[in-house]
């Protein structure tokens, strides 16, 4: 309900709010549905502890501004939970801008959180759970400026995806927007990929969030159709089904930890795109079967694979299928294998003589350490996964030891903490010569005869307004695990 309007210029008058803008506070007994509708550029509505449950099809279309945006918030210190049936998404977002949705935990419905046309949103440290679709699905037209931070994203339904960021074959696009800080896990449905982002949509960090437990990869990357490229960087993946990262083009995948994947650590082919422009450096992947498996790299334009620390003792560390041919291969130090190349690594010592502790997730460099010193430093990012500055002889793989324990975040199911700014899609490592063409001396990789799965537009589509989200769009990844 809203306040008394002398309560109101007060309030406004304290806070230095623009002229028209209320403080709206709300509690269960009030209707969460019509309360937001019914905000105007300024307004603040903050939602107090307890269920909020609805039928209708909340909707906001609201075009605030920067200097009056509209702010929907938990009440401090107080955990508001909205609710509603399956036959419709929790929130949309449609047409609208400068809205910030803060602190609220939502759980039911279809999607938790469905974006179209709209831009310069925060999503911020929201809980979203147990819903019937994805759980912040942006589709269909353009969206852009997102911040998407700090968000927990679990046991989600249909086709199950954490988020699922614009469309198939660029009929939807996301542009220059953050995913940051978040904590996806125990993803669930048809599919149920962590964070997905689509063919054409460009100029997006996908950083520092922690991701595990998923049906498909904990974060999966189309191509940009030429545009900016999306940065991958920071990020903890653990136990992701088919893949930690599946990249396909036009992006820049740093500094990111990724352990104990049954299947493809990371992984990268041909994929509603050509795989094209595509920079691997300064990643740490433990246990995965295999730990890289790079199809279609041979012979494409801008491939890049420098300073990982790849250790699948027993195993394939790296398969190029395609072969090596024009990949810039460098610093790299490796345990396991290595099919279609033939140079660009050392081997490295063992996981429990490289790393402190990979069974409690703790792979910080020993003293040591094979990796210490080894990275090409020419292709060196500037700070490593906690954000420290890098400084030569660079290390291999996603840490730059600086002493015997790790000064920053202690890597574990739950959010990480923050570290200095991530990095831009202009943080660019200098191009690696070539490696020659190993093709030819490889072991044949049955994968390279193995088309990807199909990923037309065959799967579910818009409902009508009271129906039900529908989540991703797609009939999967277009992974392939071939053994």
């Amino acid at each position: 309900m809203r306040r008394p309007i002398l309560a109101l210029v007060l309030v406004i008058l304290a806070l230095g709010l623009p002229a028209g803008a209320a403080v709206i506070e709300i509690t269960p007994s009030d209707n969460f549905e019509t309360a937001c509708e019914s905000l105007g550029p300024g307004d603040e509505l903050i939602v107090h502890g307890g269920t909020y449950s609805f039928s209708g099809r909340l909707s906001l279309t609201q075009a605030a501004t920067e200097d009056s945006p509209i702010v929907i918030r938990a009440a401090d210190g107080e955990t508001p939970v909205i609710t509603r049936d399956a036959l419709q998404n929790i929130i949309n977002i449609e047409g609208a801008s400068w809205i910030t949705i803060r602190g609220l935990e939502l759980t039911g419905g279809g999607d938790g959180i469905k974006i179209a046309d709209s831009s310069y949103c925060t999503l911020y440290d929201n809980h979203i759970h147990h819903v019937g679709g994805v759980g912040i699905n942006f589709k269909p037209g353009t969206s852009h400026h997102f911040v998407v931070e700090h968000n927990q994203i679990h046991h989600t339904a249909g086709t199950g995806e954490g988020m699922y960021i614009g469309c198939n074959d660029s009929a939807c696009i996301v542009h220059s927007s953050q995913f940051i800080y978040n904590w996806v896990h125990h993803t669930a449905g048809d599919q149920g990929d962590g964070i997905e982002l689509k063919q054409g949509s460009w100029g997006n960090t996908i950083a520092h969030n922690v991701v595990h437990d998923t049906n498909y990869p904990c974060i999966i990357i189309y191509g940009t159709d030429g545009n900016d490229r999306n940065v991958v960087t920071g990020n903890f993946l653990i136990r992701c089904g088919d893949s930690g990262i599946q990249a396909a083009a036009e992006a820049l995948v740093s500094n990111n930890i990724v352990l104990d994947s049954p299947a493809n650590g990371i992984n990268s082919h041909d994929h509603q795109c050509s795989t094209v422009n595509l920079e691997v450096v300064h990643n740490t992947v433990i246990d995965a079967s295999p730990c890289m498996r790079l199809t279609d790299w041979g012979g494409r334009t801008g491939m890049v694979l420098a300073n990982n620390a790849i250790y699948c003792p027993g195993g394939t560390a790296i398969r190029f299928a395609s072969g090596s041919g024009s990949v810039g291969i460098a610093g790299n130090v490796i345990l396991g294998s290595v099919e279609g190349a033939t140079s660009g690594w050392i081997d490295g010592s063992s996981i429990a003589a490289d790393f402190t502790d990979h069974a409690a997730m703790n792979v910080w460099p020993t003293a040591a350490s094979t990796v210490l010193g080894a990275a090409a430093n020419a292709q060196a990012v500037a700070v490593d996964f906690n954000g420290t500055a890098r400084t030569s002889p660079h290390d291999v793989g996603a840490y730059h030891r600086t002493g015997d324990t790790n000064p920053g975040w202690t890597p574990g199911e739950g959010f990480k903490d923050e570290v200095v700014p991530v990095p831009d899609a202009d943080e660019t490592p200098e191009a690696v010569e070539p490696a020659p063409d190993a093709a030819a001396d490889a072991p044949a990789d049955t994968s390279a005869d193995v088309p990807p799965a199909d990923v037309s537009d065959d799967g579910p589509h818009d409902p009508p307004d009271e129906g039900q989200g529908d989540g991703g769009e797609d009939s999967g990844c277009g992974c392939v695990i071939v053994q």
